[in-house]
């Protein structure tokens, strides 16, 4: 049950819900490539694995890697008739691996071999089957799937997909090989096969039979109403047998797979040369793991827990995006130098609390103690909120006052709570070298600051959304106060969002806060 879950049905969970996010990336003309080269990679890496392995269930759990590659590559085409074919082998690999699981679970059971002619005769249809050998359901498979890459990718890529056919019908012979033919004599311990162990294979293999004769039994009742709704679309299918390069195709890929598994020895050493521990996949895995591993070590770096660190890498990838929008469109405004504005009226009284504002912040950079630094910074708000009234928006300047005061208030009273010696040993001393760096990132954020408001002021829209508010508010929300009218009304949901983002903070800030006084008493 576990093998059968394990290669099976989570698999086939991944490439249901491949297939459903299909039509959202499939415009994409990365899909193909990265869809259809893993498909390809799959067929082949599975096959070969498989080619070395000796467990049965081993065997089959490769093979359903290597048929799970067929269904990528149908899906990396796109198009509707290959999303069919994709779920008509999805439907039938998936009916010929529960069986062959059954089957090989009965033979483990019975650990017997050439005595089993039941078992052998279910597990050898189905084996021939899944291989592609007419006229078991197998066979449509892959006739299927070298047809559409024929039709739709060309003869280089159907070359593959013969190959991949043989493949698969040598690895599926050998397979037999391994469970029936194993050693010279069955062992000793032989047990009879129970015949209710054999009644869900036995069904199985019976259904592979008339779907070999009846393709139409899943095609047109399962894969083509299946891929309709994954599509929104009518996808059809075309499993009528034509003489033509597709057919000769897949007779071509079942001799090869024939005249490659009777000279299997010959070439068997390649096998386990591939499959190797040098070439494993395993190693492979180990070895980008190991990267995935420094990659994150390497990014925990950033993540220290101290705020002056976030805040440098938000001002640096801000200032990084900034310098490539404007290298990359060096036609658009955000590449040019703003004009000076000349002519424009200055007044005087903005000029004198921006001056201020400028004085106040040089003072947070030259004072020692944190208390002269929370009343400089408090200063610097209470100036930016007459700024605001200066400007004709009374309303942020009120805003301005009241977040000023809230936070001074709460800096004040997180100070009265540290020790004073801790206070002591984190006040700058006089002598004290500020950081180069930081100086630099600091004038270059606000330089850019600056930049890009001035800018946003000199590009200002043709048809401003602004008028409209100042003229609907009141009709539309019954609120006079136009910023009221946009917080709670026009963008409700962003408020709502934002009282979200506070509510949460505010509750870890409090269970933070139980926990710092738990740990105390």
């Amino acid at each position: 049950v576990n093998a059968f879950l394990d290669s099976a049905a989570l698999l086939a969970a991944g490439v249901y819900l491949l297939a459903r996010v299909q039509p959202i990336f499939v415009a994409s003309p990365l899909w193909f490539w990265m869809v259809g080269g893993i498909g390809f990679a799959s067929l082949f890496a599975g096959g070969v694995l498989a080619l070395r392995a000796t467990d049965t269930k081993i065997i089959l759990a490769y093979s359903t890697v290597s048929q799970y590659g067929f269904m990528f590559a149908l899906l990396g085409m796109g198009t509707a008739s290959a999303m069919a074919a994709a779920l008509f082998l999805f439907f039938q690999h998936g009916l010929l691996k529960a069986a062959l699981f059954f089957s090989a679970g009965a033979v483990i059971h019975a650990t017997g071999r050439k005595a089993l002619p039941l078992p052998f005769l279910l597990t050898g249809l189905l084996a021939l089957s899944l291989g592609g050998v007419p006229p078991l359901g197998g066979f449509w498979m892959k006739e299927i799937f070298v047809k559409k890459i024929l039709e739709e990718q060309g003869l280089w890529l159907a070359v593959l997909a013969v190959a991949g056919s043989a493949l698969t019908l040598v690895y599926m012979l050998r397979f037999l090989r391994v469970v029936f033919f194993g050693g010279s004599t069955p062992p000793p311990s032989l047990r009879a096969v129970p015949r209710s162990m054999l009644v869900a294979p036995g069904v199985l293999a019976l259904l592979t039979v008339l779907l070999g004769v009846w393709p139409e039994l899943i095609g047109t009742t399962l894969a083509e109403p299946a891929a309709a709704a994954v599509l929104g679309g009518v996808a059809e299918l075309d499993l009528g047998l034509e003489i033509g390069g597709a057919l000769l195709l897949s007779l071509t890929g079942l001799g090869l797979g024939a005249a490659a598994f009777i000279t299997l020895e010959r070439w068997a050493g390649a096998v386990r040369w591939v499959t190797s521990a040098r070439w494993s996949l395993g190693r492979a895995y180990s070895a980008l793991a190991a990267g995935v591993d420094n990659v994150g070590r390497a990014a925990l770096q950033l993540q220290n827990g101290r705020l002056p660190r976030y805040l440098s890498l938000t001002l640096f990838g801000g200032l990084g995006l900034l310098a490539f929008s404007a290298l990359r469109s060096p036609a658009t405004g955000l590449a040019r130098l703003p004009s000076t504005g000349a002519g424009a009226p200055v007044d005087w009284r903005v000029a004198l609390l921006l001056l201020l504002v400028s004085a106040g912040t040089l003072c947070t950079l030259l004072v020692r103690h944190h208390l002269q630094m929370i009343l400089a910074l408090g200063a610097v708000g209470y100036l930016m909120a007459g700024v605001f009234g200066l400007a004709l928006a009374p309303n942020l300047g009120l805003l301005q006052v009241h977040v000023e005061t809230l936070v001074t208030v709460l800096l004040v009273l997180t100070l009265a709570r540290i020790p004073r010696s801790r206070l002591v040993r984190m006040a700058y001393k006089k002598r004290e070298r500020r950081p180069l760096g930081r100086i630099c990132l600091a004038v270059a954020a606000g330089a850019a600051s600056a930049w890009v408001s001035w800018l946003a002021i000199e590009h200002l829209p043709a048809n401003p959304i602004a008028p409209w508010f100042n003229q609907n508010a009141a009709s539309l929300t019954g609120s006079n106060d136009v910023v009221t009218a946009v917080l709670i009304d026009f963008r409700a949901l962003d408020t709502l969002g934002e009282v979200i983002v506070f509510a949460t903070a505010a509750i870890g800030v409090y269970v933070i806060t139980r926990l710092i006084y738990k740990d105390a008493a």
